[in-house]
């Protein structure tokens, strides 16, 4: 376990700068109110609160974060703000850059609040908040420029929020809020860094507001709106960017999907691009606008000198009772003119590889790959079937000019956007697979379950993830207490899944299965060159280059020119000390001639570490919360322990009843500190647990 060891005592070296404290704790300042904890810690500190009652402020509201610090939910905790709630980060006296992150907090009738008032850079994460209703119609997370300087630059990333946005009618009058503002109150504003990204937003009845919204001044820094999701009913606009003054500010806006916009106010779309005096470089790409009023709007006031630039590439926008798309007549450039606009790309607003269909009206000029046929939509969650059009339709460089601007090539699941050299139009890419496998005695033979799954059947070039589920729906609980590994026999061929110490393979036990986007996988064989002692250096081109991968680490026993080798041992996996790893815990050594398959994805919503500690370990399983899971028995979980696991025994996935939860097979206690990665197929998820939707024009 040296090596295990040597990282964790690396991993909490890296923290040492910054104190951690609990909040309610029990020495000063955290053992007053949460306001008073926040004053007394030093800058740079971070706060956990490591509660389940409801946080009253002891002081005036609101919650008020003035220099550096960290304020988040302590692992297994989820804490909750009294109602009408204001969290607001300023750098008000800062006399340096200031850097706030506010994590993990539930807000009911609350909001998070951002302003930069004073001459230093200011920078602030708002990252898997649950705000519903914010208080006096408030945006839920408000960033805005409140002071002149062109040099203090303000950065905001908005990140992973569940939020609900509803209006009030009040005397006939809709009171209502957004989800997002960014914007400045200041005519000389600094340069603005803004990234929202992986949003979950539900609005209803909403009036003149737009869910997220960006009013930009200045022409330094950048916009990005990245794999959001907001549906509802009755709101005015979707995302929504305008500019005043400034040149060339750049903003994009990718793998968005928007449903039911039903505004016409002002300028009222799904996505809705304004420029008034200055010039926008704008790209929208990969995004699905759908059953609303209007689709994508661009416009300017050229008479005032406005301008939008850019790129309008790979979307569906489909369904809308009015517009469709709709690119003001300045703007529209016919296909491929050679008018040079900034940056060297084909001015105003070139189009390409955009599927229209049933709108009441399109206002644009078609570029090339336009298509007007059906979408071919799933009915529950208006994800491309695999007989649509928009498969591999897509203009592939639209994916290369999004990761020019520091997007991740994911769509709005955070799956793989290209593969095999093609793209989707929408925001989903279709690929990746999930199903479940349950035991019976047609299928089970001593330690072995062979599978019978179309996606993997006779293909040995395959790499997926198998994990063990105790109680899917339908099964009773079943224990499986053996380290697992994968199997390829017969003819035609077929996988299997057995258990390595050849104990019986138990029937009634479900498995969970799931095959990544194609090239999502790489192979692996243990070697002299390769190992040592307990553990194996994995390399390949993308994990050489990605030491922030996400990976999947299954033993496939004669895999990738192994002749058949077992593995009767829990393999950990991760990246330390400048090399990919998967690890055998001490006294065991890694037997060479040992065949791996690994799956691998970039981090996202969908594919995360998860801890086990004091708040959230019950006996021998660690419960995980995630709002995508909990409340929903049919996810189907991945899991591969990481190199902190500190767990050496067989490990399986289970449901509570409320949430999803790792569990140790033998019943020994769950260690505080085990880590693991965690992933899930958004699809699979939103398939099993939504009612089907029925409408017009989706069958």
């Amino acid at each position: 376990m040296r090596q295990l060891l040597v990282f964790l005592c690396l991993l909490l070296a890296g923290t040492a700068d910054a104190t951690i404290w609990t909040w309610p704790g029990p020495a000063a300042p955290c053992n007053a109110g949460l306001q008073a904890c926040i004053d007394g810690v030093a800058a740079g500190d971070v706060v956990e609160l490591a509660t389940n009652t409801p946080i009253t402020l002891e002081g005036a509201n609101p919650l008020t974060l003035r220099k550096s610090v960290t304020l988040r939910s302590a692992a297994g905790f989820s804490p909750q703000m009294a109602d009408f709630t204001l969290i607001q980060a300023i750098n008000e006296g800062a006399t340096g850059p200031v850097q706030i992150t506010v994590e993990g907090i539930h807000l009911p009738q609350g909001a998070v609040q951002v302003v930069h008032v004073a001459n230093q850079p200011l920078a602030t994460t708002v990252r898997r908040m649950r705000i519903e209703n914010p208080v006096n119609q408030l945006p839920a997370v408000e960033v805005r420029q409140a002071f002149n300087n062109a040099s203090a630059r303000l950065a905001g990333r908005i990140e992973d929020n569940d939020i609900l946005v509803e209006g009030r009618s009040i005397a006939g009058t809709i009171y209502a809020s957004s989800a997002v503002s960014v914007s400045s109150s200041v005519s000389d504003p600094g340069p603005l860094d803004i990234d929202v990204v992986w949003n979950r937003v539900h609005a209803i009845n909403t009036g003149q507001q737009a869910i997220m919204s960006l009013y930009a001044l200045g022409e330094a820094g950048h916009a990005r709106f990245h794999g959001n999701r907001i549906e509802g009913r009755d709101f005015n606009a979707g995302i929504s960017i305008a500019s005043g003054t400034g040149a060339n500010y750049p903003v994009s806006i990718a793998n968005n999907v928007i449903i039911g916009q039903n505004g016409n106010v002002g300028l009222p779309a799904g996505i809705a691009v304004s420029a008034s005096q200055g010039t926008l470089d704008v790209l929208v790409i990969n995004n699905t606008v759908i059953h609303g009023r209007n689709g994508i709007l661009i416009s300017a006031r050229t008479d005032l000198g406005g301008m939008v630039y850019g790129a309008l590439v790979n979307n569906i926008v489909a369904f809308h009772r009015s517009g469709g798309i709709i690119v003001e007549n300045a703007l529209d450039t016919p296909p491929l003119a050679a008018k040079a606009g900034p940056k060297g790309v084909v001015a105003p607003v070139v189009n390409a590889h955009n599927l229209v269909h049933a709108n009441a009206y399109d206002e644009f000029t078609p570029g090339p790959g336009t298509l007007t046929s059906h979408p071919r939509l799933r009915h529950a969650d208006f994800r491309l079937r695999d007989d649509s059009p928009a498969r591999n339709a897509g203009a592939i460089n639209a994916a290369y000019m999004i990761d020019s601007r520091g997007f991740p090539l994911l769509d709005v699941d955070g799956l793989r956007r290209v593969k095999d050299g093609a793209i989707d139009i929408g925001a989903h890419e279709v690929g990746a697979r999930s199903t479940l496998h349950v035991t019976h005695g047609t299928n089970t033979f001593d330690h072995i379950t062979y599978l019978d799954w179309d996606a993997i059947n006779g293909n040995a070039g395959m790499h997926f993830v198998a994990t063990h589920n105790w109680n899917p729906p339908g099964l009773d609980g079943i224990y499986n207490n053996h380290h697992t590994g994968l199997y390829l026999s017969g003819s035609p061929l077929r996988w299997s899944i057995y258990n390595q110490s050849l104990g019986p393979m138990p029937l009634g036990a479900g498995f969970n299965l799931f095959l990544p986007d194609a090239g999502s996988g790489t192979g692996h064989l243990t070697s002299a060159g390769n190992t040592s002692g307990g553990q194996t250096f994995l390399s390949s081109p993308e994990l050489d280059a990605s030491p922030d991968l996400f990976v999947h680490a299954r033993h496939h026993w004669n895999g990738h020119g192994s002749a058949g080798v077992y593995l009767n041992h829990p393999i950990f996996v991760g990246h330390f000390d400048e090399a990919w790893r998967l690890v055998v815990p001490a006294p065991a050594t890694m037997p060479l001639g040992t065949g791996f398959t690994l799956t691998l994805q970039e981090r996202s919503p969908n594919a995360f570490f998860h801890r086990a500690a004091s708040g959230n370990i019950s006996f021998n399983w660690t419960r995980i919360d995630h709002p995508r899971l909990n409340g929903i028995h049919c996810a189907q979980l991945s899991v591969t322990p990481s190199l902190l696991a500190n767990n050496p025994r067989p490990i399986g996935v289970w449901y509570t009843g409320t949430q999803h939860a790792i569990y140790n097979e033998d019943g020994s206690a769950m260690p505080v500190d085990a880590n693991f990665f965690v992933s899930f197929d958004p699809a699979q998820v939103e398939s099993c647990s939504r009612t089907e939707l029925f409408a017009d024009g989706f069958e």
